[in-house]
């Protein structure tokens, strides 16, 4: 009997070797999944439908394309109070733990946008913000977040930054604020 991976999600390279890999999987219920990589493998069962599995995949970019929008405007703020952002980070880190916060908040803390084909690329994302925003008109849902972040990473992508990682919001919310792109 084989088994089919229908969707893979979650995971880029230095976050699966620090984290593990997500994976949302739809395989049959008669057989165990087993992935074999040197990190630890967290899975998703998202049932038999590769649909909920997409939707699945989106919902969940949602969450971190939402995170980073909270980031880029909370560092912002910090900022612009004269709070260091390595403390706001160090504060979030112990009331928020997590990945998403810790890995891009400390890559915004640091000004490090800019991966060279690291990280999840600012026309990529646009994309999957796109397919969101799509989704959420389609199901009528009322997700204005998803608006705010697809029209600062076309911000971003506007001034050239499309290779640079989502994250990039950040650049363009500190110019909006009349900031330096990076700290």
């Amino acid at each position: 009997m084989r088994c089919r991976l229908d969707q893979l999600a979650s995971g880029r390279a230095p976050g699966i070797a620090i984290c593990g890999l997500n994976l949302i999987a739809k395989c049959c219920p008669e057989m165990h999944l087993h992935v074999h990589i040197n990190a630890a493998v967290q899975r998703s069962d998202a049932g038999d439908s590769v649909e909920e599995g997409s939707i699945l995949k989106l919902v969940g970019n949602f969450f971190i394309a939402g995170a980073i929008e909270l980031l880029a405007e909370g560092m912002t703020l910090s900022d612009a109070a004269g709070l260091q952002r390595e403390k706001l980070l160090e504060w979030l880190n112990l009331m928020i733990p997590g990945v998403i916060f810790e890995g891009y908040g400390g890559r915004m803390a640091k000004g490090l946008q800019r991966v060279d084909g690291e990280g999840f690329a600012v026309d990529m994302a646009i994309k999957d913000a796109s397919h969101i925003q799509r989704l959420a008109q389609e199901t009528r849902a009322s997700v204005p977040t998803i608006a705010t972040v697809l029209d600062h990473l076309k911000g971003a992508q506007a001034k050239g930054r499309g290779d640079w990682d989502w994250s990039a919001v950040a650049a363009t919310v500190r110019e909006a604020s009349g900031r330096n792109a990076e700290p």
